[in-house]
């Protein structure tokens, strides 16, 4: 969606602001800018929306602290940023608690793991915020794996065992692996949806607005089935220095 059919869809109150050359980098507007951006890449049994009421347990620090943005050079000061677990209680959903369950980067953390566990056996859904840290990708170096943290992974599995309704709410800036994908039964892929993005996820969640976008690049089911490993372009002695 451009910014014209963006703002064909603002309402008059949203129009007025615009005009009147205040700030109109406000909170809701640029989370209505996100929305149009959100995947939905599964939805088992019309698991989504999420009716008014439903018990949730909220899993993952990505849920705590937001991913919501690059790193080095892409880095940009936000005016407000929202985070889910500060704006959640604005959504109709009975939240039973939250747990972190992975640490940001590095290994996994057992206590932390078993904490979520449990969290998600009192709950009827469970909302796990996985994805790729600051460091996993950037600008300075290349990928040697498409896989998530396997800290994320474990705590996948492990969550779903206890709890099989887990909606899976994604974060990253590039394409990952999803072999773990008949472990949730939805994904919501907010990419890195800015600042207001964790609002956004919400009102997809819990069906106040219809996800409508789609992938900007394919997901190979392998990262052994991609082009540079397939068909090198370099021979693989040949480290790559720049970009």
């Amino acid at each position: 969606m451009n910014y014209p059919d963006i703002i064909a869809k603002m309402t008059l109150e949203e129009k007025a602001y615009l005009l009147s050359g205040k700030d109109f980098w406000s909170t809701r507007t640029v989370e209505r800018l996100g929305v149009p951006s959100i995947v939905l890449l599964k939805n088992e049994g019309n698991i989504l929306p999420l009716s008014k009421g439903a018990q949730v347990a909220v899993i993952g620090e990505f849920a705590q602290k937001a991913r919501y943005q690059g790193a080095g050079s892409s880095v940009v000061n936000c005016t407000k940023l929202d985070n889910t677990m500060d704006v959640i209680c604005g959504c109709a959903l009975d939240v039973v608690g939250f747990e972190a369950g992975y640490p940001r980067s590095g290994p996994g953390n057992a206590e932390m793991q078993a904490k979520a566990v449990e969290l998600a056996k009192k709950a009827e859904f469970v909302l796990l915020y996985l994805g790729l840290d600051e460091i996993s990708e950037s600008e300075g170096l290349d990928r040697a794996h498409m896989k998530l943290p396997q800290s994320q992974i474990d705590l996948l599995s492990a969550v779903s065992a206890a709890n099989p309704n887990v909606i899976l709410v994604l974060s990253a800036g590039s394409a990952i692996e999803m072999p773990w994908l008949d472990q949730c039964k939805a994904v919501v892929h907010g990419y890195l949806c800015g600042q207001a993005g964790a609002g956004a996820v919400l009102k997809v969640i819990t069906g106040e607005v219809n996800p409508s976008g789609k992938l900007s690049e394919s997901y190979p089911l392998r990262y052994e089935d991609t082009p540079p490993l397939t068909k090198p372009f370099l021979p693989p002695d040949l480290e790559r220095k720049s970009e």
